[in-house]
């Protein structure tokens, strides 16, 4: 089941990757966090029975770092480390504080998915709409919010 729901977001994946280059605006972070999360919702919006893939897949959240990134991959389409180095290439903070926020990105992006296909929440509709929207907005927040003092201060540190 992961291995062909994970091809399928994949697919997916690579199908928005494609309509965004053959569009050729402009890629900014939000719109390539769309193409990172929302492959499987518009999957579940054609096939209402992936949802149950979902609410599996939320339990990724609760993975040490490095066992998410190989989770991500596997259960969500290889396609995440494409759209991973296109927002990497945006952001102007340091490497090391941006694995940080794509953890937390990560994260939170599945335990949202899941969190919706538990609650038997639609994956259409107006309030699905804001759902996935207010999501983005959020992603797009936690990797390009500004760096506080408090956090250069700890970087430094961790960097001597």
């Amino acid at each position: 089941m992961y291995v062909k729901r994970g091809a399928q977001i994949g697919e997916e994946r690579e199908r928005m990757l494609h309509e965004l280059d053959e569009a050729g605006g402009v890629q900014d972070v939000r719109r390539l966090c769309e193409v990172a999360v929302m492959p499987p919702v518009r999957i579940a919006r054609r096939d209402p029975e992936f949802a149950l893939f979902l609410k599996v897949v939320g339990q990724l959240v609760f993975l040490p770092g490095e066992e998410l990134r190989e989770g991500a991959i596997r259960y969500t389409g290889a396609g995440v480390g494409k759209v991973a180095k296109r927002i990497r290439a945006q952001l102007r903070i340091p490497r090391a504080l941006a694995d940080r926020r794509f953890d937390l990105m990560h994260r939170m992006a599945a335990l949202a998915l899941a969190q919706r296909a538990l609650s038997g929440g639609s994956f259409d509709g107006p309030d699905a709409e804001l759902f996935f929207e207010t999501l983005l907005d959020a992603m797009a927040a936690v990797l390009e919010g500004p760096v506080s003092p408090a956090t250069e201060r700890e970087l430094s540190r961790q960097s001597r």
